[in-house]
Order: C-alpha cells, then sequence, then structure tokens
C-alpha cells in the first residue's frame, strides 16, 4: 500500500480518509495550494491516482459545521 505518513508533513495536514480498497478522500483547508503537493507526495509514496475530484462544502454543511461548533 501507500505510505499516507509523508502527507501529514504537508502545510494544512490534510485530513484522509479511507474509502474502501483505492479510494482515500483529504480534507483541504486551501485545495488551491495544498492539492499539487499533496498529489506529488502520494506519487513520491508509491500512490498511484486514476482520477480527483474537487468538491466544496454546501452552505447547509457550512452552516451545520457551525452550528456544531466545529468551524
Amino acid at each position: 500500500g501507500t505510505d499516507l505518513s509523508a502527507v501529514g508533513q504537508l502545510d494544512g495536514a490534510p485530513h484522509a480518509e479511507p474509502r474502501g480498497d483505492a479510494t482515500l478522500r483529504f480534507v483541504l483547508d486551501n485545495p488551491e495550494s495544498q492539492l499539487d503537493p499533496l498529489l506529488r507526495r502520494l506519487t513520491q509514496a508509491g500512490g498511484r491516482i486514476v482520477d480527483v475530484q474537487i468538491t466544496r462544502p454546501t452552505l447547509e454543511e457550512v452552516f451545520i459545521k457551525v452550528a456544531r461548533g466545529e468551524i
């Protein structure tokens, strides 16, 4: 498998969530500046990247996080 320890050394320390056998979901604070270094580290660690999708939280998701005190 891919060693994800190098990912934790990136600025903003993206949060990785395994999704099944071959899928990871990363939560990035600033994807515009964090995505390139993240992909570089993953490939250097032996990962194979097949697809990248960027999704932004909906207003409802942000509201729920604010209401819970997570933001």
